[in-house]
C-alpha cells in the first residue's frame, strides 16, 4: 500500500480546495507556493465575498516550506491573513 499526502484548506461551511502531492515529490517551498496559489483562485471562485475583503485566515504550522521566504512573499503579496502557529512543545 502506497502512502498518499494531500494539503486540505476548508472553513466552516466545508472544504475549499484539496490537492493531492504526487507520488515521489517533495513538498518544497515552491511546490507549497504552487499549491498556495491553486487555493487563491479557489477561494476566488468559491467564496468571492470572503476573497475580496480578506475576511479569512491561513494557518499552516512551521514547516520549512511553509516558512520560506517565497511562500511569506507570496501569502503578503496577495494579502493573505496568517496565524502564527506556536512552536511544538514536548512534555519533558
Amino acid at each position: 500500500m502506497t502512502n498518499r499526502y494531500v494539503d486540505c484548506f476548508f472553513d466552516s461551511q466545508g472544504i475549499i480546495h484539496k490537492e493531492f502531492v504526487p507520488p515521489r515529490i517533495t513538498v518544497n517551498a515552491e511546490f507549497y507556493k504552487n499549491v498556495l496559489d491553486h487555493l487563491c483562485k479557489r477561494i476566488a471562485h468559491v467564496r468571492p465575498a470572503l476573497w475580496k475583503d480578506r475576511s479569512f485566515f491561513l494557518l499552516h504550522d512551521n514547516a520549512p516550506a511553509h516558512t520560506a521566504a517565497i511562500v511569506t512573499q507570496f501569502l503578503a503579496k496577495k494579502m493573505i491573513p496568517v496565524l502564527d502557529h506556536p512552536p511544538q512543545t514536548h512534555p519533558t
